[in-house]
């Protein structure tokens, strides 16, 4: 598994020093969830950035890590025969048409345009405006209303 600046570097990924570290910290979460790294390896990397960030975004890079901590907690796993199911599912959109090709996919996202740091500290603020006037939901109540989506 490669480190996060062996990633960067093989992805040719350019980040200025000090305007990317928060992307590099959302980048480790990421890893932390998606690839299981190795509580020794993700500790040292998790170190080396931490001091670098400012106290607000340390913060809230804390919070994230608690979050995703504790967000599986009351998730059941399904069954084999619900996942099949849900596979079959899948297939059957896929035969009739109803997906988006890489090529698509791909091309739609080279249209988006990266947050500047200010935009993003400009939503952080909202969100604690909307939080401190009450403007929220709680998780489970989110929850059920992604449920109704579908």
């Amino acid at each position: 598994m490669w480190t996060l600046g062996e990633h960067l570097r093989h992805t040719h990924l350019k980040f200025p020093k000090r305007k990317f570290y928060f992307q590099k910290y959302l980048y480790l979460l990421k890893e932390l969830k998606l690839n299981a790294m190795t509580s020794k390896t993700f500790k040292k990397q998790f170190e080396e950035y931490l001091p670098l960030l400012s106290s607000k975004q340390q913060a809230l890079v804390l919070d994230m890590v608690k979050s995703i901590l504790n967000i599986d907690k009351d998730e059941k796993h399904i069954s084999h025969k619900q996942y099949n199911k849900e596979i079959a599912e899948a297939v059957d959109r896929v035969e009739d048409g109803n997906f988006v090709a890489h090529e698509a996919a791909i091309e739609e996202l080279s249209k988006v345009k990266p947050m500047s740091i200010s935009k993003f500290h400009e939503m952080i603020d909202q969100a604690k405006q909307d939080h401190d006037a009450g403007r929220v939901i709680s998780q489970e109540e989110l929850k059920k209303k992604v449920k109704t989506w579908r």
